[in-house]
């Protein structure tokens, strides 16, 4: 079991991989780029330790004793919600993602190009399939609409019965542009289900994957998806 499982995790990793770099044209080999792991920054830090911003406001009107105070909301409703947790930051490739208190963080895994993505298992496996998040830089160019546009047309190629659900440009959870994605298909006999977000950062574009068996989507979509509007350029 612990070896399909290790196939499985790796399978999923390299699905993602795939198709991060079939959208953005690079050759898999060895003329593609490649991350030196040696170099890579990565801290992670509780959200609520984050400085807060400071602001300074000019002197406000006396408030109208007959019309009271105003209330202002304390979020901005065309942001997502900020679902919490800690804040995993990869200052080498210029990103950041909010992560899980129950995820556990994995060994980074190898993908086509030599790249690293790091890795986090978000629940125990079943049938040897853990639902898993994964990150990776991709290095695409043209931007997120044009990455949007790649990964639609790249899927048929490389997941069997592909279906695109959603795959279109939305905020992040601080204001961010970024790019949305949910499809699924299926490898090696296992339907799957992918949730994705994606960033701009200054090497392509950062790309977080939440990778769910698809009988397993309602027990854990609603707890993880609103983690992946927290990826962020840094």
């Amino acid at each position: 079991m612990a070896s399909r499982t290790n196939f499985l995790r790796a399978l999923s990793v390299l699905l993602v991989g795939t198709i991060a770099f079939a959208s953005c044209g690079v050759d898999s080999g060895d003329g593609a780029k490649s991350s030196d792991s040696s170099s890579d920054t990565t801290t992670t830090v509780k959200a609520s330790e984050q400085d807060p911003t400071t602001t300074t406001t000019a002197d406000e009107p006396e408030e109208d004793p007959q019309e009271g105070p105003t209330e202002e909301p304390s979020e901005d409703p065309d942001l997502p919600a900020d679902p919490g947790g800690d804040l995993f930051s990869n200052e080498a490739e210029g990103w950041a993602i909010q992560v899980g208190p129950s995820w556990t963080t994995q060994d980074g895994s190898q993908i086509p190009g030599g790249a690293q993505a790091s890795f986090w298992m978000i629940a125990d496996a079943q049938g040897g399939f853990a639902p898993n998040v994964n990150v990776l830089v991709s290095p695409a160019v043209g931007g997120l609409q044009k990455f949007i546009d790649d990964t639609e047309l790249s899927l048929s190629g490389i997941l069997e019965n592909a279906e695109i659900h959603e795959a279109e440009l939305r905020v992040n959870t601080i204001g961010q542009q970024a790019a949305f994605f949910e499809y699924s298909g299926s490898a090696q006999s296992q339907s799957i289900r992918f949730f994705a977000s994606a960033v701009e950062v200054a090497d392509g574009i950062a790309l977080a994957t939440f990778t769910v068996p698809e009988d397993r989507v309602d027990e854990l979509k609603d707890e993880v998806v609103p983690y992946l509007a927290t990826l962020q350029a840094i």
